[in-house]
């Protein structure tokens, strides 16, 4: 687990509050509105998407606040429903995760970042991120994504 500051960017974001179990049936049903969206208001994507949680504590029935992102150099054209935000710089902790989503690797790599951060006596924000660089599907070994919790 390594710690760095992600610099501030600018995205598209819808808003949600979910349960954990609720993130990836939301994700399907939104993704292909926002891209349709991005293409429609001719917007440049400039990183990956970001899934942004509030308040996630681990606890399944637990809502919490999260936001379906992507990042975007020229946001001045959009008039669509999703929001346009500038995010602050983010000081975290992170790994990479790579593989299939179940329970006990999500487990194990949230868990590490969440470990890292106590062993260096950091404060945690309550924001955390999942920075998307490959998703084929929930059980395949070719997904990858960076876990990043904030720190204060």
């Amino acid at each position: 687990m390594s710690f760095k500051i992600v610099p501030s960017m600018t995205v598209i974001a819808a808003t949600e509050f979910l349960t954990v179990q609720e993130i990836g049936t939301w994700g399907e049903k939104l993704t292909p509105i926002m891209m349709a969206e991005l293409e429609r208001y001719g917007l440049t994507t400039t990183g990956p998407w970001l899934f942004i949680s509030y308040g996630r504590d681990g606890d399944p029935s637990r809502r919490f606040r999260h936001d379906y992102c992507v990042p975007v150099s020229n946001p001045d054209r959009y008039r669509g429903a999703f929001q346009v935000r500038t995010l602050d710089p983010f000081p975290c902790f992170f790994s990479l995760h790579k593989g299939a989503l179940s329970e006990e690797s999500l487990r194990a790599g949230y868990g590490g970042v969440v470990e890292a951060i106590t062993q260096a006596g950091r404060e945690f924000s309550g924001e955390s991120r999942e920075v998307w660089h490959g998703w084929t599907s929930a059980d395949s070994t070719a997904n990858s994504f960076e876990i990043q919790i904030g720190v204060k």
